[in-house]
């Protein structure tokens, strides 16, 4: 007995083909068709609807089939524009009580309109373009808070080489520890977010690079700046081997050498990166001082970001 092989809805295609301009027609088409399979494999139903989406998604402008027009553009005369524009603006000012009501109306109903696509945009689209996106996973963690099952996405900190150790099917794992440290540069200082990483960080996530090698985190003193934090602190963006000074909790000031510069983070990521560090320095000087301060008892908590092969989402 053969498997049914699963359709996109026909209305979607239809409607597709009927937009669509002829030579965009076939690598569109391809495309929608090819998430509809792979999201099939795992829910018909998630397929039909992320297909309609995409059918919705790409009209557009540039997308559409231009149609031809027998009339001569002598007949949209500027005279004539400037009539309707006129007769327009009388009718609204004989009404003024209705016509503000449907103006300022249509313009709430198109402003949630862009706003419910935008946000939908963003949740379908968010941190898609990493090339490994299909094998990257965000490891979380339940913690009981009462009667209820929280769910965390900071685990303990040890976790991260025992996941790597005894499961093989983990090619990877990356470790991020946020904080907030003095950066200086010369006379500039400023207190900026920074992000601790292990040095797999750029083998794992598809984060384009300025300038530098992706290899920069490997040497703990290295660091890596955003290009935004770069012409903040030198007015240039090509600042490989320049150096700036971080101030850690025990007032240890030390001087990191610049080993790349990212380009600016795309709005679609989940990530706002300004400086990324080696995590090898957080263990030494950050988490030191605080277990020294007796700030904690317990293992600090941190994100972990996994690339995997034979897992499930």
């Amino acid at each position: 007995m053969g498997v049914n092989k699963p359709y996109p809805p026909r209305w979607a295609d239809r409607f597709l083909e009927w937009y669509c301009h002829p030579e965009l027609l076939e690598q569109i088409q391809g495309d929608v068709y090819e998430i509809f399979y792979r999201k099939a494999a795992e829910s018909k139903r998630v397929a039909k609807l992320q297909f309609i989406w995409n059918v919705f998604r790409f009209f557009r402008l540039k997308n559409i089939k231009k149609t031809k027009r027998n009339y001569s553009t002598s007949t949209l005369s500027a005279a004539m524009i400037k009539s309707y524009f006129i007769s327009g603006l009388r009718n609204i000012t004989r009404n003024l009580v209705p016509s503000s009501i449907n103006i300022v109306g249509l313009s709430i109903a198109l402003a949630c309109g862009v706003t419910i696509f935008l946000l939908i945009d963003s949740y379908y689209n968010r941190d898609t373009f990493h090339e490994k996106g299909d094998r990257l996973f965000l490891l979380m963690n339940k913690m009981r808070s009462g009667d209820e099952i929280e769910n965390w996405a900071r685990t303990p900190y040890l976790l991260g080489t025992s996941l790597k150790d005894d499961h093989s099917a983990v090619e990877s794992v990356v470790r991020v520890q946020r904080d907030r440290l003095s950066v200086r540069h010369d006379d500039i200082v400023f207190s900026e977010p920074v992000w601790f990483v292990d040095a797999d960080f750029f083998n794992v996530f598809s984060y384009p690079l300025l300038h530098g090698p992706k290899n920069a985190l490997f040497d703990r003193n290295n660091i890596v700046l955003t290009e935004d934090m770069a012409i903040k602190y030198f007015g240039r963006t090509d600042v490989v081997n320049e150096e700036l000074s971080i101030k850690f909790p025990r007032e240890e000031k030390i001087t990191f050498k610049i080993g790349a510069v990212l380009k600016r983070i795309p709005d679609k990521s989940s990530m706002f990166i300004n400086v990324l560090i080696p995590m090898p320095n957080w263990e030494d000087h950050v988490d030191a001082a605080r277990n020294f301060n007796g700030e904690h008892g317990l293992p600090p908590r941190l994100c972990f970001f996994g690339r995997a092969t034979g897992l499930k989402n």
